[in-house]
């Protein structure tokens, strides 16, 4: 029940995707999305396969052409503007290094043709394989560098010839996950410190949340939330946001019947109000995610009471994720709740399938989302 949050109306804007629409045959890929970036900000365009965020991010580079809508940079209209007049760099998530030059080489080469002397581009160069801690590989060539090597070179390139707007195509998921956790933070710092307005595609929700300030979550062609990446988390605009961006579980229908109070099934479960956006009536989605169940003690003095079973133990290295299920009320419904455990409290509570775990539902970690209709 959380609204989507609006297109941001701020003067300051650098970009601006306004309504914009995009077909490819009867494939509508994007449907009436409007987005705003301030100067200097990191967003991170986040979804699933097919969602749509590609394609947005090649038509504000310029690569693809909206069927509706315009794209805004600092006030111009630059819809209609070829690639080479807008002043991006982009990053693939390829590399797409030349093979038969070397780093150096492949950092110099956006930089020729610009009026730039030879020890001025060599300058440059230099200046930007420093930023990305690679002076040492500036005579290799690709093949003899890692893949991490690799795409922190596609950064510099795209980065020595000043563009005023930073597009990443998902440029990290061809690396390993070790490389995969450092480059995010060497991209992020080199970004600030830099100060350039970035915009980064990726269907990795860790990625997002740890890199962006701000998130687009798209589904199916359409903007389903756009925010800070607490928001996201915290707030989810709808199923599908609560969903892809970290475990969530549903707990099911719920009928609203007071101010902070919803039926689930046969138990009457208290809910923070502003969860419910002062509804006093009809129905609702109730979900909580796996780390805002409280289990055992803790749970003993709680409201939103619940007895359940074990029906497994996964050890997840810091801490344990509980599968429980919740036995039949009166009228024959059950519930199956994942909850997550910090390792040092699990010690203290039963890890057989079977075994008998009291949890809680805190009022003010219960998510309330619009029932469908119908």
């Amino acid at each position: 029940m959380v609204a989507v949050e609006s297109p941001r109306e701020r003067t300051d804007a650098f970009l601006e995707v306004r309504n914009v629409g995009k077909s490819f045959g009867a494939l509508q890929v994007l449907k009436d999305v409007s987005m705003s970036v301030a100067p200097g900000e990191f967003v991170c365009i986040l979804g699933p396969s097919g969602c749509g965020k590609t394609t947005l991010l090649r038509i504000i580079a310029g690569l693809e052409t909206q069927d509706a809508g315009q794209v805004v940079m600092a006030g111009q209209d630059i819809s209609a503007w070829p690639t080479s007049k807008r002043g991006c760099g982009i990053v693939f998530q390829s590399y797409a290094l030349f093979p038969n030059l070397t780093s150096a080489q492949n950092v110099a080469y956006g930089l020729h043709g610009r009026g730039k002397d030879k020890a001025a581009v060599q300058s440059r160069v230099k200046e930007m394989l420093a930023l990305v801690g690679l002076e040492s590989t500036a005579n290799k060539y690709p093949a003899q560098m890692s893949g991490g090597q690799q795409q922190r070179i596609a950064l510099a390139r795209a980065l020595a010839t000043e563009p005023k707007l930073l597009l990443l195509d998902e440029p990290l998921s061809a690396l390993d996950a070790r490389v995969r956790l450092r480059l995010r933070l060497e991209i992020r710092q080199v970004q600030q410190r830099l100060g350039i307005t970035t915009i980064m595609v990726t269907h990795d929700q860790d990625e997002a949340l740890t890199m962006a300030d701000r998130i687009v979550v798209m589904s199916e062609g359409r903007l389903a939330q756009y925010a800070t990446p607490r928001e996201v988390y915290g707030r989810p605009a709808d199923p599908f946001v609560a969903d892809f961006v970290g475990a969530m579980n549903f707990l099911g229908e719920a009928d609203v019947v007071g101010e902070g109070q919803v039926k689930l099934g046969a138990a009457t479960l208290d809910v923070d109000p502003e969860r419910l956006d002062g509804r006093a009536s009809g129905s609702v989605i109730v979900a909580i995610r796996p780390e805002d169940v409280r289990v055992g003690q803790d749970a003993a003095n709680d409201a939103n009471r619940l007895a359940t079973k074990i029906e497994y133990v996964e050890f997840r290295g810091p801490f344990f994720r509980y599968g429980l299920r919740v036995p039949p009320d009166a009228e024959g419904r059950e519930h199956f709740i994942e909850v997550d455990v910090a390792a040092k409290r699990a010690e203290a509570l039963p890890h057989e399938p079977g075994a008998d775990i009291e949890i809680s539902l805190p009022a003010h970690r219960l998510h309330c989302f619009d029932a469908p209709v119908g």
